[in-house]
């Protein structure tokens, strides 16, 4: 369903931007906005994360209003508390000058969600990378091919609205079929967090065994990457990437793979790295 603004937000970002009424917008700069991961697959009952992230510089903002459209029929929002605890590191500060202070507005409507999320720092404007906000979502049980997607979405910098944004949205895949090596009724029991990762990542092993586990970063062509371990690993352990190839190296951005192996078992995870 439609669902319009709760305030008006070219409104709200004059008044949040009276502090900033020196700053001029680059207009020549488009925002690009994406709804990451872009493309993923995944078994029913898998809870995952998104995020609308900024992955490349580009115009300044201090604020935006975005309306974000999914099917509820095929995936379950699981909205933290306070939804606070759901904005990026750029509105935090944790990746950004921001100082942590914002108006922000989290409304779930039918088949939409809404944000409103504007800095309350006195000179500061974001140009990215990083990541806006992050939602969760629980897939159904079934196959099913979905989207989420941006129905509308507005940045302004000092009450002046900033174009152009070039929008890319999220595609998913939900399957029933058992992968290779799935067993019937096998919890899929490797999350990568946080995913996508702008860096540094954990590959975070769900289950309650004990021992020696190794991975490997994979990316799209086959390549390892990088092979983390072996190393122990106790019930819901952890293991952590620090987003370097074996030469110690940044790896580039895409979409790669994590497979860890324990025991005789291979578990595979899809993540987003940003860069």
């Amino acid at each position: 369903m439609r669902f319009p603004f709760p305030i008006p937000v070219r409104l709200l970002a004059v008044l949040l931007g009276l502090s900033w009424l020196s700053v001029t917008p680059d207009a020549r700069a488009a925002i690009a906005l994406s709804v990451t991961p872009n493309t993923v697959t995944m078994t029913g009952g898998t809870e995952f994360d998104v995020q609308l992230a900024i992955p490349s510089t580009g115009s300044a903002f201090n604020g935006f209003s975005v309306v974000l459209q999914y099917n509820p029929a095929v995936l379950t929002l699981l909205p933290k508390t306070p939804s606070v605890l759901q904005e990026g590191c750029l509105m935090s500060g944790g990746c950004s000058a921001a100082c942590g202070t914002t108006f922000h507005q989290f409304i779930v409507a039918g088949d939409s969600i809404v944000v409103n999320d504007y800095l309350f720092c006195n000179q500061t404007t974001l140009t990215g990378p990083g990541a806006l906000y992050t939602l969760r979502f629980r897939a159904s049980n079934g196959g099913a091919s979905t989207a989420i997607s941006v129905r509308r979405v507005s940045f302004f910098n000092a009450g002046v609205l900033v174009t152009p944004v070039n929008v890319t949205n999220s595609s998913i895949t939900i399957t029933s079929a058992l992968g290779v090596g799935d067993e019937p009724g096998a919890a899929h029991a490797l999350r990568i967090e946080p995913n996508p990762s702008f860096g540094r990542l954990q590959l975070v092993v769900e289950d309650g065994g004990t021992g020696l586990t190794e991975a490997d970063i994979i990316d799209l062509q086959g390549r390892v990457v990088r092979h983390l371990g072996p190393v122990w690993v106790g019930p819901r352990g952890r293991i952590e990437w620090d987003g370097t190839d074996q030469s110690g190296a940044r790896a580039a951005g895409g979409v790669y793979l994590a497979r860890l192996r324990r025991g005789g078992r291979v578990e595979t995870s899809r993540f987003t790295l940003l860069r």
